[in-house]
């Protein structure tokens, strides 16, 4: 039986000594991304016989794992979890599979599961040369932005890093007012990210965050917040900017990257979820790589593997 309880703060250091076994380029897999969105998605976990366990709420009538992570026994994981969804008849699924672990489950258990690219979550890789540089043919749009960010600003920016005591109160209400004219009479369909900035900004450095704001006149126009992924891998984790401010987005991004990056090679701008306005500016920014995801249900949900 697999025992799940909601993902805590106190939870941190048993997960993430799992967590480290991870080598992969997945949002997903850092304590400060589960638990940041802890609430929002409904992460629950359980760790048995060193594998980190971990499922979220449910979809399409499916109960919602995420690939399971750690040293122990990779496929008897996958048992455990097909036997527990039997014990209570929900049918179910494996979301965040990498391109080797899926290869990997259909040789433990061949032609048992449906394996299917879940390409709305695949995650954007980045270098830090290019976020940092935005050199050549394929930036200028991006340093166009930014020149007219200067012209429009010179000596009224600053960019600094987060100080989460200082800050706390100033980006949830800035994050407010974002919802508002983001979303106008539904600005509560955004309260999900107001809650994450909260959890991080309380827990920032429990979580070993890392964060940059942008000024404009003493005024915040923008914000980051990331957590490192791998050993050579920050991801971004939230950004904001203020729309009505020409090239505040790419400021931020690049200021970010410049400033705490530095001990990394790759920046994880994750998914696109399908949008395909956010999809297009993620292709803008031209990635590196995608780090490929696959979702993974057995055939015969009902019966043994």
């Amino acid at each position: 039986m697999l025992n799940f309880s909601a993902i805590t703060i106190q939870d941190q250091e048993r997960i993430a000594s799992l967590l480290a076994f991870n080598r992969e380029r997945v949002n997903e897999r850092s304590f400060a991304s589960m638990y940041v969105w802890g609430r929002h998605y409904g992460f629950e976990v359980c760790v048995q016989e060193d594998i980190l366990f971990t499922h979220c709420l449910p979809a399409d009538g499916y109960r919602i794992f995420l690939a399971p992570i750690g040293p122990g026994n990779w496929a008897d994981a996958f048992e455990k979890m097909h036997r527990d969804s039997q014990r209570l008849r929900q049918p179910y699924q494996v979301y965040c599979l990498t391109a080797g672990e899926a290869e990997a489950l259909e040789r433990a258990f061949p032609g048992k599961f449906d394996i299917q690219s879940d390409r709305n979550n695949f995650d954007y890789i980045y270098t830090r040369e290019d976020l940092a540089g935005l050199q050549g043919k394929k930036y200028h749009g991006k340093r166009n932005h930014i020149k007219k960010f200067l012209s429009a600003y010179e000596g009224r920016w600053n960019y600094r890093p987060i100080e989460p005591a200082l800050d706390f109160q100033i980006l949830l209400d800035f994050q407010k007012k974002w919802q508002e004219t983001k979303s106008g009479a539904r600005h509560g369909e955004y309260q999900h990210e107001h809650d994450a900035i909260e959890r991080a900004l309380t827990h920032y450095d429990t979580l070993g965050l890392r964060g940059g704001v942008l000024e404009v006149d003493g005024r915040v126009a923008a914000f980051t917040l990331g957590t490192p992924l791998t050993a050579d891998t920050i991801d971004v984790l939230i950004e904001k900017a203020d729309a009505g401010i020409e090239g505040a987005y790419p400021m931020i991004n690049r200021e970010f990257v410049r400033h705490e990056c530095g001990a990394f090679t790759y920046i994880d701008r994750e998914e696109d979820m399908g949008i395909e306005g956010l999809r297009r500016a993620k292709q803008s920014y031209y990635p590196a790589m995608m780090t490929e995801k696959f979702t993974a249900a057995p055939k015969e949900q009902g019966k043994p593997l």
